[in-house]
């Protein structure tokens, strides 16, 4: 019997991602789904729907990852220098990395890193959190109080609006900066008062114009 060579595939098709790749893995999951380049590797992409598209074997695929603490996460085997060597990735890096961008207002030189708008859960992985559309780039430095604020509202005439801390800095007209530094950290920033699970911030913030806000938070802790 005929033995069958393995048929080669060309490296400049691996390196390329195509309709029919996409039909093979069984399509879009959702209309608006795209997949981009994971930098740093070859032939691997990722959607804004945080999956994972592979042809580094010829033959597209999704990669399955590992749930850990709240964080998805895979390992990415590469050659460097003639030795193998793996990587391993934060999903949710990737995604952002690929498909979100840094806030116009983020100061120059300041880290970042990428915030969960929903937030994960240590212990569940939830669908959904690592789409693109819940994951936002903030500075390092305002991160952890960021994090801490569970819901924002805003005073308007007599109704409270929810909005987000950059939407609620740009109604007031004041950098996220100014606003979070005002509200995010309880124990230099006392509120004014406390209402059940709400917490009231009715102050001026800023030193050459002050802008008085009328806010109320719930803190991630007391929910």
């Amino acid at each position: 019997m005929e033995n069958k060579q393995k048929r080669k595939v060309s490296k400049s098709r691996i390196y390329q991602l195509y309709k029919r790749d996409i039909d093979t893995i069984g399509g879009l999951i959702y209309p608006d789904e795209k997949f981009l380049p994971v930098k740093g590797e070859s032939a691997i992409w990722v959607s804004n729907y945080a999956r994972l598209l592979s042809k580094r074997k010829g033959k597209p695929k999704i990669l399955k990852t590992v749930f850990q603490k709240g964080y998805q996460r895979v390992t990415l085997p590469q050659a460097m220098y003639g030795k193998q060597e793996n990587h391993m990735y934060y999903l949710h890096k990737l995604v952002a990395e690929a498909f979100c961008d840094i806030p116009s207002w983020v100061k120059s030189g300041d880290k970042i890193e990428v915030h969960h708008i929903s937030r994960i859960n240590h212990d569940k992985d939830i669908v959904g959190i690592n789409f693109a559309k819940n994951l936002m780039y903030v500075p390092r430095k305002l991160h952890k109080a960021i994090d801490s604020i569970a819901e924002i509202d805003v005073k308007q005439g007599q109704k409270w609006v929810a909005m987000d801390y950059d939407k609620a800095a740009e109604f007031y007209g004041i950098s996220p900066y100014d606003f979070i530094n005002a509200i995010g950290n309880e124990k230099y920033q006392k509120p004014t008062a406390q209402r059940g699970k709400y917490q009231y911030y009715n102050k001026e913030v800023g030193e050459e114009t002050p802008v008085q806000i009328n806010v109320r938070i719930v803190r991630e802790s007391t929910i």
